[in-house]
């Protein structure tokens, strides 16, 4: 292990994720973390163009660097000049929290004093000055931290969960009459039934079983997702009669949203961290992946619904396409009676 560092010494940070939404939730952690230890720093990040809105929430954020990965920037030589443009400005520390053999090529054209990433990472060894191990015994909201050991910061010590989001007036206003509008009452949950991995869906079956046991109870209840979920959302909205925003959001305004909202209910997915952002409760159901990888939930009032018994799980770290033993037997096996309870439990909890 090389020397440590002096925080102090280093004034302009670049920190780069260009993961999945919820990775890039949790990110905000470590940008809270350096104006914590280092008040004065100026922050900067490179994300996807689909993830900057989620930086942009961030107070501590100077710029914010759309990395098109997919397309604009898919190839090495639109990386190599894309990195061009970001070395007009000068940087003190670059940290990448993404692992990814594409990321580790940009970080190696990137001019920085001293480059951190993880061991585990492409190349790492050749292309970062210090590295940290990835500790996959705690959450990941300490593994965004574990970088700042290489300034003697013992970042388990650190208190996680507080975040210095803004919301724009636009949004706010918005969000607030659809509120209004909809005759929505303090005790509004929304569910949130997509995922990027099929094997992470609890399945529009048994969301529409469940939604129309809220609905009954008279809770108020609307239903998110991206472009990808409609489908889905659709056929619980058919089901069920019950309120269906999904793809008519901007991830800001359903962040916004879900701070206006009682709870949260979700897949293993984005929004269970989207919830921890603004500290609405989240009832999280994990099937194929597992709260030991370290992407639970971190509120006091959040639970999980999952089935400890099945000696197959947890099989992913981030889930699949398709279950392995072809029985998802993860996911059927949680019945709907079983996340109402937990609703309820958080929702008669006395404020």
């Amino acid at each position: 292990m090389k020397k440590k560092i002096n925080i102090e010494n280093c004034n302009n940070f670049l920190i780069i994720q260009t993961a999945f939404l919820g990775d890039v939730a949790i990110s905000l952690e470590l940008i809270e973390a350096i104006k914590h230890y280092r008040p004065d720093a100026q922050i900067d990040f490179i994300t996807t163009p689909k993830s900057a809105e989620i930086i942009e929430l961030s107070k501590y954020v100077r710029g914010i660097y759309q990395f098109d990965k997919r397309n604009l920037h898919r190839k090495l030589s639109a990386i190599a000049r894309f990195a061009c443009e970001i070395n007009k400005q000068q940087y003190d520390c670059a940290i990448s929290l993404h692992k990814s053999f594409r990321t580790s090529f940009l970080v190696s054209k990137l001019k920085a004093n001293i480059k951190i990433g993880f061991e585990d990472a492409s190349f790492s060894s050749l292309v970062y000055d210090f590295r940290v191990k990835s500790h996959f015994s705690i959450s990941e909201h300490y593994r965004v931290l574990s970088p700042l050991t290489i300034f003697g910061i013992k970042y388990l010590d650190y208190p996680i969960g507080n975040y210095s989001i803004k919301f724009s007036d636009e949004i706010q206003s918005k969000i607030d009459q659809f509120i209004i509008d909809n005759k929505l009452s303090d005790k509004l949950i929304v569910v949130a039934p997509g995922s990027a991995w099929n094997t992470k869906k609890w399945g529009r079956e048994k969301y529409s079983d469940l939604v129309k046991t809220l609905l009954y109870d008279n809770l108020p209840v609307v239903l998110v997702g991206g472009k990808d979920d409609l489908e889905d959302c659709k056929f619980i909205e058919d089901k069920t009669n019950v309120l269906n925003i999904a793809g008519k959001t901007s991830i800001k305004e359903l962040i916004y949203l879900i701070s206006k909202s009682n709870l949260v209910i979700s897949n293993d997915s984005a929004p269970v961290h989207f919830a921890n952002l603004v500290g609405t409760p989240v009832v999280a159901i994990f099937g194929p992946t597992s709260p030991i990888f370290g992407f639970a939930p971190i509120g006091q009032s959040d639970l999980v619904v999952q089935n400890n018994s099945l000696s197959c799980r947890p099989c992913q770290i981030h889930g699949s396409q398709k279950c392995p033993l072809g029985t998802m037997e993860c996911m059927k096996s949680i019945d709907y009676i079983d996340v109402y309870r937990n609703v309820k439990e958080i929702m008669n909890k006395p404020k």
